[in-house]
């Protein structure tokens, strides 16, 4: 299969990843709120530095040793800061008063924490654990897809309950829509992992063709959704900014 299809799809979640990380870590710098510090992160960590260089390197399995363990073992490592970065904020962000959020975020991090250490020790960060596939390498995964899953539910969640408020102009567009692009950026990151996973399950590779289908067309939506929600373009913003948008955005902050 051509490598184009895949080319495009990791291109743009690697630009799109990249660009939104920096722009969130600046805003960050001047803010120094956790929203923008923990996204970033995710943003920069777990795609641009961590996913896309993973899946690149499983299409070209025959990397040289020295090459193959510094790989795997920065990009893992980049992968599990994104995914704690990830499961934080949406823990900080959408249940910060609930006990069992912050259990599950220790219990995540712990989890993310077992399996990279013993992964290292068990293979010394190489390809290898992509073939062996032992328990550890599917608790990483697993907490990883996780933490996705969890952050595109509770942003639904709220983008629905918003949605109601803003029937009687208690809720702006631009909040409205801005969760449920944010929700579908991290459903379609999710489905990357699934991927990933299936591949590795069935049939022993992530570079099959429908794997690279799935993984390619789950970038592409990923890479708008997270352009729509934090880079939005001036045409998109017009139509946030439609009829009652100042007025409903005003009662939402009063």
């Amino acid at each position: 299969m051509s490598l184009l299809l895949p080319a495009i799809g990791l291109g743009c979640f690697f630009v799109a990843s990249l660009v939104v990380g920096l722009r969130l870590l600046a805003l960050w710098w001047h803010t120094r709120q956790l929203p923008e510090l923990a996204i970033g992160t995710a943003f920069l960590f777990g795609g641009a530095f961590g996913f896309v260089p993973v899946i690149a390197a499983s299409l070209f399995p025959e990397l040289p040793p020295p090459v193959d363990h510094v790989l795997v073992g920065v990009c893992l490592l980049a992968l599990d800061v994104g995914a704690g970065a990830l499961w934080l904020v949406t823990w900080r962000v959408f249940r910060p008063d609930q006990g069992w959020a912050r259990g599950l975020f220790l219990a995540a991090m712990a989890l993310l924490l077992v399996s990279y250490v013993g992964q290292g020790l068990e293979h010394g960060f190489s390809m290898a654990m992509y073939r062996e596939r032992n328990g550890l390498f599917w608790l990483g995964l697993g907490t990883r897809a996780s933490g996705f899953a969890w952050g595109a539910v509770e942003a639904f969640l709220c983008h629905v309950a918003l949605r109601r408020r803003a029937r009687v102009g208690l809720a702006a567009r631009a909040d409205v829509y801005g969760l449920l692009a944010w929700a579908i950026a991290l459903f379609a990151t999710w489905l990357m992992f699934v991927g990933s996973g299936l591949g590795l399950l069935l049939r022993g590779t992530t570079a099959s063709t429908p794997i690279i289908l799935l993984q390619s067309v789950a970038g592409l939506v990923a890479a708008l959704a997270c352009v729509l929600t934090f880079v939005p373009p001036p045409w998109y913003r017009r139509w946030l900014e439609g009829p009652g948008h100042e007025a409903a955005a005003e009662a939402s902050h009063g």
